[in-house]
Parts: structure tokens; sequence; C-alpha cells
């Protein structure tokens, strides 16, 4: 007992030192509609890699209406907290504190996500505060989650992420940043100041505890599947890449109106004829892989209304209104947003039509703009590249 006391002070110190109708005016409903076959498939019996990596949403039609959330680590939850329903982004998912104003959650990404000092930066954003630089970044605590090195945050600030109406003032940040031989594993804690300050040794014992389910770490999975391939899938990264050579492969960007964005190792920046694109990049041994980002002034014509457009690119059916939050998600702006993920023909943008192609895509509005980021390549490619697009789409900010 005495052993795990010490052992608990000294984590805690790593972490924190640096109108209603009447019934007879009821009316019953007897119209029904079928689901579109965009709407993503329940993962019941998953491998090791769509376990951890949860990469790529299905576009098969469903077994039922809703989609199932697997669960992806054990841990040990601290008195006081309550679980909420885990998203594809906040798996697991927590309330703290007296009225559950702080939040606490764990996000995973395959990959790189970005890199670890972007999502830092991201964070810091989120609270407007100043990025780190790569010296701060590497003088940061660090302890060990999950069997890996994790970089320690904590900070206060005004919080304007993940949606908020209005900024909060008075608010602090604590998390953790994870990167393991294939995935980025990111723990946010997030609340009033003083709220959050009175869950910081829960949040040290959580962390304490959190495990992948059925692995005692990622790398067992990769090196599993390396075994059995004799190679990682094209584009994955190296299972010895460190979060340094992620980050000097990573390459930071901006618009100068405001936008700024990180390039995803491999990709490059490419010219494009159009002063519609903010900015296009390709990927691929071939360079057979594209994406980009258009910003228009005001709605755009709506996020429906250009998700059919996509859907018509990909000679695919439309959704209808009801079908668009049943849609797998990502998050852009601090917001999670619904993602369009779609195999077919694309015949989009002239040029001959290319069989056996995907597309992701997805549309955020901000203050009068919105935002479209698509990407397209042959179905290969764009799998390698799905960790990759989620951590652009997770970096692309707008101040």
């Amino acid at each position: 007992m005495k052993t795990f006391q010490i052992l608990m002070t000294c984590l805690v110190c790593t972490f924190f030192g640096a109108a209603c109708n009447q019934p007879g005016d009821r009316e019953e409903i007897t119209e029904t509609f079928a689901r579109s076959e965009h709407s993503p498939v329940p993962r019941v019996m998953a491998t090791s890699e769509e376990r951890l990596a949860r990469e790529m949403p299905r576009t098969a039609p469903p077994a039922q209406p809703t989609v199932a959330v697997d669960p992806l680590f054990d841990y040990d939850m601290p008195e006081g907290w309550t679980e909420s329903a885990p998203t594809q982004f906040r798996n697991p998912n927590f309330l703290a504190g007296p009225s559950g104003e702080v939040q606490c959650y764990v996000s995973i990404l395959p990959g790189t996500a970005g890199g670890l000092l972007s999502n830092a930066n991201r964070w810091r954003g989120q609270m407007g505060q100043e990025p780190y630089t790569e010296d701060q970044f590497w003088e940061l605590a660090r302890t060990i989650i999950l069997d890996h090195e994790a970089v320690i945050v904590d900070f206060e600030g005004t919080f304007a992420g993940m949606g908020q109406a209005a900024p909060q003032e008075g608010y602090r940040l604590v998390g953790a940043l994870i990167e393991t031989a294939d995935s980025g594993v990111f723990v946010k804690m997030v609340g009033p100041n003083d709220a959050t300050l009175a869950q910081q040794d829960n949040f040290a014992l959580f962390v304490q505890t959190l495990k992948f389910i059925g692995s005692d770490a990622p790398e067992a999975v990769a090196q599993e599947s390396q075994a059995e391939s004799g190679t990682l899938p094209a584009g994955h990264p190296d299972v010895g890449a460190s979060t340094e050579s992620a980050l000097a492969a990573s390459t930071p960007a901006s618009s100068g109106d405001g936008f700024k964005w990180v390039v995803p190792p491999g990709w490059s920046v490419v010219d494009y004829p159009s002063p519609m694109r903010l900015v296009t990049m390709s990927f691929g041994e071939s360079n057979e892989g594209e994406c980009y980002v258009v910003v228009l002034d005001g709605n755009g014509g709506g996020r429906l209304s250009n998700m059919n457009r996509w859907l018509g690119q990909m000679g695919a059916p439309p959704l209808d209104a009801t079908e668009i939050p049943l849609q797998p998600k990502t998050e852009l702006f601090g917001m999670e947003v619904p993602l369009l993920v779609i195999e077919g023909t694309y015949s989009g943008m002239g040029g001959a039509p290319k069989p056996n192609t995907v597309l992701y895509g997805t549309i955020a509005e901000i203050e009068d703009k919105s935002v479209f980021i698509k990407l397209i390549a042959p179905k290969a490619v764009a799998e390698a590249n799905y960790g990759k697009f989620i951590g652009f789409c997770w970096n692309f900010e707008y101040e």
C-alpha cells in the first residue's frame, strides 16, 4: 500500500509540477423510408487494426439505425466521474465536477495525426494561447502512459473550442499526448479553472490505469500485422518513427487571411489553376491522390446540397436531410462535423471516369464563410491516408 502511495505521489508530481398537442389531436404516422447506403456499419467483430485505429467507416447498409462505438480501452473510472456516451472521437468520454462542468475524454487516430506539437498547439489555440515553439514543446513534462512516453500540457485561458457558443473565460486545459507505433492518443480534460484543478489527481489516476483492450501495448498489434504480411501497408508510418521525425516531416502553412494548417508528412503542396482553392495537396507513390480546401462566402449552398453533389460525382444516390447526422464524424474548427465517405467511380471535375475511387469530404460553416475539405484517391491510397486526412482536418484553423 505504501509503495502504491509513493507511486501515485510521483505520478501526480510529474503531471502537475511543471406547446404539446392533446391526445385527440394526435395523428398516427405510417410513412417509412429506406436508409441510404451511405450510413456506416456497426463494427461488431473488429480486427485488431480496426479496433485500434477505427479508421475506415464503411458505406454498406447498416444492420440497425444507430452506430455502436466499440470500447477501445480498459480503465478505472475515478470516483465522482460520470461516463457519457462515446463518440467516434471521444471514446471513452466523461463528465466530472459537482455539476459535470469538466469534460475529459480520449481520442485516438491512426498515424501521427499531424504530430504531437501541432495537436498541442491546436489545444493552445482553443484556449486563446500562443503556440509552443519546438524548444518549449520539448521542455514540457513527460511521463509514461500506455507504456509510451506522454507529453503533459497544463495551462489556463479563454476556452473557445469544441463548438462553444461563446468563449468561456477562466478555463483550464490538462492533457496528455502519446504517440504509439501506429497511432496518436490524446487525453484531454477541460473546464472552469478551479473545478479542473480539483480533478487533477483523478486525471492522474485515470491515465495510470488506461490500457488498450486485449493488448499490453499497440506495438504488439503492429508487429503481429507486420509478421503476417511481411511489410506494413502502403503509406503506413514506420513502426520506429518518432514524434521528432514526424514533426520535421509535417509542414505548417497559412493563407495570410486567417487560415492555418499543417501539411501531413508525405503530402506535397501543388499549384492548381483555380483561385477558388485555398490549398491543393497531392500524395501517393505517383501523386495519384489529391486533397484540397475551398472557402466560400456564406453557406456555399449548404451541407446537404454539396454532399449530394459529391455523391453525384461518384455515381451514388443522394442523401436526405435526416441522414446527414448519421454519417461518421471528424473534427473541424473544434466541432464534430459529418464526414462523407463514399467509394465508386469518380467523374467530377472533368477528365476520364476513375473507377475504384474513394472520396472523403467534410464541410463546416464559420462566421460568414463555408469551408470544404475534399480528398479523392484510388481506394488503397485513400485508405492508407485516412489518418492523415483526419489529422489535417483536426489541425485546420481559422483566427
